[in-house]
């Protein structure tokens, strides 16, 4: 059955009409309807199914898509070509972001969850209207130079595999910049120099560098569970330099100087001390 007949048949939002699309895993929105509660599973796949086939600009009104549950490895290479999509989400899964996903031109948020992505497009800083990038638990070690042309750009949130930021000059947009969890041993000069940025999360990198940059605009500041995060005198000296910013270190609240033995990381563990920190390694990472 064809999709607009189906959507009629079921009393829908046609292509034209629909403004949101939501197929997580945990339900599926056509606007606000549930089609879990109106059509047939063997309609719902079909749904599913035909959909990747389609052209995003015969959605004219549509603005937001979740297409977590399609399968976005074999899509119209048309799929995002001139349509008006201001969020799109995918989750858990692999994907292939044609080159027609440079088109989304209105396009605000990109939200990319467990997906099994190693770049993202060079070019994506032609996406002018981008606002928020959340890219959790990807493969993708490295962003595009071009990012630094989004200067619209509010948060930026990369999980994981991240493993410099060295390339990139953060837009002056940015107010929240969020990297932790990832394979980051350098903190560049760059990240403290935006006026806007409010918020920055290095949490459970293998930070050995952090440049000391007075910023008076930064309100908050996570290193901990980092090697230079666990020491509470290298905390004492950041907060001179971010006197404005609640700074967060440690290993789950608690510093060298409040414990005896060691503290293990073990997302450092191929760094040079195993994972193991001692007192006596203050030194090697005094900042």
């Amino acid at each position: 059955m064809d999709i607009s007949d189906l959507l009629n048949k079921y009393s829908l939002s046609s292509i034209q009409d629909v403004e949101t699309i939501k197929l997580s895993t945990h339900r599926s929105l056509w606007d606000n309807i549930e089609l879990e509660k109106i059509l047939p599973l063997n309609s719902l796949l079909s749904l599913k199914s035909a959909l990747p086939k389609q052209k995003l600009s015969n959605f004219t009104s549509l603005r937001e898509l979740d297409a977590s549950t399609l399968n976005m490895e074999d899509i119209n290479p048309e799929f995002f070509s001139q349509c008006s999509l201001e969020k799109f989400e995918f989750r858990n899964g692999k994907i292939r972001l044609q080159k027609s996903f440079l088109e989304l031109k209105k396009l605000k948020e990109i939200l990319f969850f467990d997906v099994k992505i190693s770049s993202l497009p060079k070019d994506i800083g032609e996406l002018k209207a981008l606002e928020n990038i959340r890219l959790g638990y990807t493969n993708i070690k490295k962003l595009p130079d071009s990012i630094s042309n989004l200067q619209n750009l509010q948060s930026l949130h990369v999980w994981n595999k991240l493993e410099t930021l060295e390339n990139i000059v953060l837009p002056n947009s940015l107010l929240e910049l969020d990297c932790r969890g990832s394979k980051i041993t350098s903190i560049p000069e760059d990240v403290f120099k935006p006026s806007k940025l409010r918020k920055i999360d290095f949490g459970s990198n293998p930070i050995t560098n952090i440049p000391l940059i007075k910023n008076e605009n930064i309100q908050f500041f996570r290193i901990s569970a980092t090697p230079v995060g666990v020491y509470k005198a290298n905390i004492d000296k950041i907060k001179k330099f971010l006197p404005n910013s609640d700074i967060e270190g440690g290993r789950s609240g608690t510093y060298f100087a409040d414990i005896d033995g060691f503290v293990y990381l073990s997302h450092c563990k191929k760094g040079p001390t195993g994972g193991y920190f001692y007192k006596k390694d203050f030194e090697k990472f005094k900042i």
